[in-house]
């Protein structure tokens, strides 16, 4: 993972294509969005739940859930909730 700029811009592993891929990312305004979304919902959210709502791409969304956790801007509820599939998911708050 390319540390220098994780997590305040895309990560990517390899200098092809998610490099290519990562550099495409607007991820600071993507957080920036994302956590202003969290920020709106008192009981939390998970990004399933934004995926749904917004009808955002889960592949853009889970990632900025990950920054966003990595700067601590937001943490684990520990509640749960389940996804279309039955499975569980976290549901995130803001700090």
């Amino acid at each position: 993972m390319n540390l220098a700029i994780y997590p305040y811009e895309a990560g990517f592993k390899d200098l092809d294509t998610s490099r290519e891929a990562a550099v495409k990312v607007p991820a600071k305004q993507l957080d920036k969005m994302m956590l202003q979304l969290i920020r709106s919902y008192c009981f939390g959210v998970s990004p399933e739940q934004i995926v749904k709502e917004y009808g955002l791409s889960l592949l853009s969304v889970r990632p900025s859930f990950s920054r966003l956790k990595a700067r601590g801007l937001i943490t684990d509820s520990g509640r749960r909730d389940k996804t279309e599939q039955g499975n569980n998911c976290k549901i995130w708050i803001a700090i």
